[in-house]
């Protein structure tokens, strides 16, 4: 790829992040993080919301953040030196349809490794048989469902500076069926040991919490790192989850599932366990170990697991490999 075409062609275009959202999830964090170091690299971003679904807490992170107001609005949106770029079902279903009429550049993200049930079902197999050239997916798992190539692509995660690491073994994520908070809430009963269940959803008032274990809800994570020494994700089902980039970016140690693209992520002894999906006697055994374990041990597992994160999912390099595919999609549309 010739460099200084690659920087006349897309360098000079607005990239358009285009999501229908109304909570803050994986996908946004992933997005944010991926705004964040495009703008820091000297980027026109724009993040648009499809729809205005009320206030939204992207709001509140000092984003460039816009609604492009339905169909019709992104329509308008699509005009001069743009790039679209779509993430999630809804979002890139009707995107890459705009992209198509207004003959915009147009780049996707597959950010799901659950396909949902239902209507959510039917949009997410649409969403994947209408896949632009120019694609991307955060684990080979969900790449191999798309009928083009798509880079298995992590967003971009700058290193925290480390921390000591706190006294709690903590879940955070959608309370949902595929994340398996009950894996976790068994297994720190077995342990005893001081947790906290952090997040939101279905599940929530229908899970037993054990004594001892905080459950506040939605969090605001900034607040709560300080407080956990050990990152527990018991997934039935992942694509590449956003909160365990953020705890190996501030070397804390991580238990997760072999499922999605973690097992890739938390190679060469990145993660303090992997283990079989929703599986809460491997979760107690792991607790256990990181129970007995000394200070030093803890402190050099997450340490390998920073330096991992490093060479997986460094800005300058995510953003490289990044222009690389939005350069596919600008020569797709000038032919």
């Amino acid at each position: 790829m010739d460099t200084a075409r690659l920087s006349d062609s897309v360098a000079s275009r607005t990239i358009l992040h285009l999501l229908d959202t109304r909570g803050f999830g994986g996908i946004e964090s992933h997005v944010a993080a991926l705004v964040r170091s495009q703008v820091r690299a000297g980027r026109q971003v724009i993040l648009l919301r499809l729809t205005d679904h009320g206030p939204h807490p992207l709001a509140s992170l000092g984003l460039p953040l816009r609604v492009a107001g339905g169909v019709r609005g992104l329509l308008r949106c699509l005009t001069g030196s743009v790039l679209l770029h779509t993430h999630g079902y809804k979002a890139g279903v009707l995107g890459r349809a705009c992209a198509r009429l207004t003959n915009t550049p147009v780049v996707s993200t597959y950010h799901a490794g659950d396909r949902g049930t239902g209507r959510v079902a039917l949009w997410t197999r649409l969403d994947e048989w209408t896949a632009p050239p120019a694609c991307l997916a955060v684990s080979s798992e969900i790449a191999a469902r798309l009928p083009h190539r798509a880079l298995v692509l992590p967003p971009p995660v700058p290193l925290e500076e480390p921390q000591p690491l706190g006294p709690l073994v903590a879940f955070a994520g959608r309370l949902s069926p595929e994340k398996a908070p009950e894996c976790f809430l068994q297994a720190v009963s077995a342990t005893g040991v001081a947790a906290a269940l952090l997040g939101d959803g279905p599940l929530a008032g229908h899970l037993t919490i054990p004594p001892g274990v905080e459950a506040p809800g939605v969090a605001a994570m900034a607040e709560w790192w300080p407080r956990i020494g050990l990152l527990c994700l018991p997934s039935l089902a992942e694509g590449l989850p956003m909160v365990v980039l953020e705890a190996m970016a501030r070397a804390i140690p991580v238990v997760a599932s072999a499922v999605g693209e973690l097992p890739q992520l938390l190679a060469d002894g990145a993660a303090w366990a992997l283990i079989p999906p929703g599986d809460s006697a491997a979760l107690a055994a792991a607790i256990q170990r990181w129970q007995q374990a000394s200070e030093e041990e803890r402190r050099r597992a997450g340490a390998r697991g920073r330096c991992r994160l490093a060479r997986y999912a460094g800005p300058e390099s995510v953003l490289a490999r990044l222009d690389q595919v939005y350069q596919r999609a600008v020569d797709q549309c000038s032919r």
